[in-house]
């Protein structure tokens, strides 16, 4: 590598270091602000309980092999071994056909409070974006309120230095010295409440964003893309805003959790493929294979009311 592309990237390194933009602000906010990652995992984590509702439509493949060494003191038949080796191997394939609506309403509602936690997820960036916007504005307010102040009091002092001139040259008196010093140090007062108010704002800065706030830059606000009046804007924000679209899915999440406890007013059906082989089963001889087919529907006829009970609360 060479020493002049080691230069340059320190350099640029340097000029990033000393500049920041709100952009620039909010990105880094957002890319490692915890609340954010928090509810980024939730939604993955919805997103995979979705999946894990869906495996239900597919069909379900078990195995199930026994080896076992077996003595016996009976005797039931010249053919029956006392010491023998059973093995058993089944393998099990079940379709469910029917369940009531049962999975396709829990990934129904699943899908929904995945959107839901998207848009909670927007939600918080968009507080958080605002956080920050009003934390860097605020401190680019003090900055220039102090910068103000500054100069405030190198006037005053101007003056006071003026005065005292006049003074020895008897052209003014001991009465407008007096008044000079006390707005002197009015504005010296004034320059201090300035400071501290600077070091409040980056103190909010610091702990949102993380970074001491070095180089900021005046934002330039985009006037194409501010809506023409206020009605405009309520108008949009009652359709855009992620908070109110999260409730909306929230509550046709609920709408799917009831069609899902309605399931159980239904039977379920499956279908099941099973297919046997056993060798030396129960000290017999010889191998034993058999394949079977089979159509199970289950229904409870009485549960003690639970059904009724699990669809009222989730209304």
């Amino acid at each position: 590598m060479s020493k002049a592309f080691i230069l340059f990237a320190s350099l640029a390194t340097a000029s990033a270091a000393q500049s920041m933009t709100l952009e620039e602000a909010v990105a880094m906010t957002i890319d490692g602000n915890p609340q954010v990652s928090e509810q980024y995992a939730i939604l993955q984590s919805t997103l995979r309980q979705k999946r894990a509702a869906a495996a239900s439509f597919y069909p379900r493949v078990s195995v199930r092999a026994e080896v076992s060494e077996e003595e016996s003191e009976k005797v039931r038949g010249e053919n029956v071994d006392n010491n023998f080796s059973p093995e058993e191997y089944n393998l099990t394939i079940s379709q469910l056909l029917f369940d009531g609506f049962r999975t396709s309403a829990d990934v129904d509602r699943l899908d929904q409070e995945a959107l839901a936690d998207r848009y909670a997820l927007l939600a918080d960036a968009d507080n958080l974006a605002l956080d920050v916007a009003g934390a860097y504005l605020g401190v680019l307010r003090e900055q220039s309120l102090v910068d103000l102040a500054e100069k405030n009091v190198v006037d005053h002092e101007a003056v006071v230095a003026d005065i005292e001139g006049r003074l020895k040259k008897g052209w003014s008196s001991e009465s407008d010295l007096a008044q000079a010093n006390a707005r002197l140090a009015s504005s010296k007062s004034s320059l201090l409440s300035s400071r501290n108010n600077l070091m409040d704002e980056e103190a909010e800065f610091y702990t949102l964003v993380g970074v001491y706030p070095e180089g900021l830059i005046n934002p330039m606000v985009d006037q194409s893309s501010l809506p023409a009046n206020l009605g405009a804007v309520l108008d949009k924000a009652r359709a855009q805003h992620p908070q109110i679209q999260s409730a909306i899915a929230d509550m046709q999440a609920a709408q799917q959790e009831i069609r899902n406890r309605k399931a159980d007013y239904y039977p379920e059906v499956y279908l099941d493929l099973s297919a046997h082989h056993d060798d030396e089963f129960d000290g017999l001889e010889g191998e034993n294979q058999y394949g079977r087919i089979t159509l199970r529907v289950e229904y409870d006829l009485y549960d003690g009311g639970r059904r009724k009970a699990q669809t009222e609360s989730s209304a």
